[in-house]
């Protein structure tokens, strides 16, 4: 299948002389038997049976029936980096597949290489008693972890986990009971609101502990959990949990000690966009230290260690998978500047026709606005102190009515707080560190009136998705990363506050600039967003009702 095909992807063809895509091997032939006997069993249990016939082994096809997982399967085992972000209907990838695919590929290199280095163990062990020259096998890294999974939640890395079990064929998990006890969510967890939006109700249906990290052992036909860093196979992380395991102290002064990371060869961020929700400052740092020279020898045989690792190279045949409902800068910057693989690239990106606008009522005047002046900003944070000073001088005083600020980042929050209470302007806030006090009390009083000014978040909304009422006129300071809270923000003009009768002609307004653009197709569709990228400093603003 040609990937071109499909609308919204580009591919990024491998160096020169590296590898072919004329006539790529099948999954079947690529997976080592084991595992083609757990997958096969995967797919029957979901009522997709195929099977080896007469020592045939079965067809891509019958192996993974969607052409796109497919397509994707076949790339993620040539080793190519694969950054994928699908969201309209036909890119749209189940997860629970797109995980064993990649769980698949996980377990099929660490079984690979593992078995690389015990046969050249047997080769040296029977070269030691005669008198032949010892041969020279190059075959590890530094330090035996070769994968890394970075992951939200402890609910994701139970998934993950669960599938290594059940695909790796392996007859004994040892700690496997108190890795269910520590990673399985209580009674109170799985107990959220219906009312809750089904994406939210996905996204947190489990632990949401972010903070963790659990090594994973393969030895035979035993996987051994929570295994120490250094004798791991797998790694399995939140970016805080590990973060937390790379700080240290050499001489009385803080360092990263990450020697651990210096041999991946395969890294896969699962969920980037949720992980963009916590801290993605932590997921940059990690990249950096991946494939650096150890400064510890942690028992390395360096007589073993390929050349591409003792020369610093290892960076360039390491494997990077990022997989994320949306693209946003930070990851683009990842892929960028810090995923270098000689056999390269393959883009999935989604196409947006008609945008999160489209689910929005047309009874509601909406204005994007751009930010005047912001076509001379010079980086984002240029950008920041233009759009405070026009919404202070131009929007801000233009507030009569019960009016919602909603403002993606936490920064530009803060300084319209500080600004606000400088000038003794009234008004509520729902921030991510807002007491659950003081949260009540702002719903309360903006919806009864009490308060002109709210002042929203987007990480409280994404943790939260409470339904704000009393709302007259709403503000986007900023756009907001996930498309659809553009939607359900607007959608909060038709609900009713009780003992309260909403007045005024509801109006919404949305600054924009030209460092939005990813952010406007989402919420308007690709057409639309390049003409306002486009001539958004001549026009000014835009009317869609």
């Amino acid at each position: 299948m040609d990937l071109s095909s499909i609308n919204g992807v580009l591919r990024v063809p491998a160096s020169d002389g590296l590898q072919s895509t004329s006539s790529p091997a099948t999954i079947a032939s690529q997976l080592k038997s084991r595992l083609l006997d757990g997958f096969l069993s995967h797919n029957e249990e979901r009522g997709k049976a195929a099977h080896v016939v007469n020592g045939t082994p079965p067809s891509d096809i019958q192996l993974v029936s969607n052409p796109l997982h497919r397509e994707l399967a076949r790339n993620i085992f040539s080793y190519r980096d694969i950054f994928m972000t699908p969201r309209n209907f036909e890119l749209d990838v189940d997860a629970d597949e797109l995980r064993t695919i990649y769980v698949l590929h996980v377990l099929n290199h660490v079984f690979k290489h593992r078995n690389v280095v015990l046969k050249n163990n047997q080769k040296l062990k029977a070269a030691k008693g005669t008198e032949d020259e010892t041969p020279e096998l190059r075959d590890q890294g530094f330090t035996r972890p070769v994968v890394l999974l970075l992951v939200p939640f402890r609910s994701t890395a139970l998934a993950i986990v669960k599938q290594l079990a059940a695909l790796s064929g392996t007859k004994q998990q040892e700690n496997w009971q108190r890795f269910l006890k520590e990673y399985s969510s209580s009674s109170e967890q799985n107990a959220l609101d219906e009312s809750k939006p089904e994406d939210y109700k996905r996204i947190f249906g489990g632990n949401i502990d972010d903070s963790f990290r659990v090594g994973v052992q393969f030895s035979g036909k035993n996987m051994k959990l929570f295994s120490d860093f250094y004798s791991s196979d797998i790694l399995i992380a939140s970016p805080l949990g590990l973060r937390m395991a790379m700080d240290g102290v050499t001489k009385g002064k803080p360092t990263i000690q990450a020697d651990f990371l210096s041999s991946i060869e395969v890294v896969i961020l699962d969920h980037a966009d949720v992980i963009l929700q916590q801290n993605f400052d932590h997921v940059q740092v990690i990249f950096e230290n991946l494939n650096t020279i150890p400064k510890e020898n942690h028992d390395c045989n360096f007589s073993r260690v390929r050349s591409w690792n003792l020369d610093g190279k290892a960076k360039y045949l390491r494997q990077s998978i990022l997989l994320s409902s949306y693209l946003f800068p930070e990851l683009l910057h990842l892929s960028s500047s810090l995923c270098a693989n000689i056999s390269g690239s393959l883009y999935v990106k989604t196409s947006y026709r008609d945008g999160a606008i489209s689910k929005t009522s047309g009874d509601v005047p909406q204005t994007f606005q751009f930010v005047e002046g912001s076509e001379s900003a010079t980086s984002p944070e240029h950008d920041s102190d233009l759009r405070f000073n026009f919404f202070v001088e131009r929007v801000l005083k233009s507030v009569n009515q019960s009016t919602i600020v909603f403002i993606s980042h936490y920064f530009d929050f803060l300084k319209l707080r500080n600004h606000l209470e400088e000038k003794g302007i009234e008004f509520g806030e729902l921030s991510e560190y807002t007491p659950g006090p003081s949260v009540n009390r702002s719903r309360s009083h903006f919806m009864n009136g009490k308060l002109k000014l709210l002042l929203v978040t987007e990480r409280f909304h994404f943790y939260h998705r409470y339904k704000l009422r009393g709302m007259e006129q709403l503000v986007f300071y900023t756009l907001p990363l996930v498309a659809d809270f553009y939607a359900e923000f607007v959608k909060f003009f038709a609900l009713q506050s009780s003992g309260r009768t909403v007045k005024g002609n509801p109006s919404v307004t949305a600054l924009f600039s030209k460092f939005d653009k990813l952010k406007l197709e989402r919420i308007l569709g690709e057409q639309r967003a390049r003409q306002l990228s486009k001539h958004g400093h001549e026009r000014k603003a835009w009317l869609f009702a």
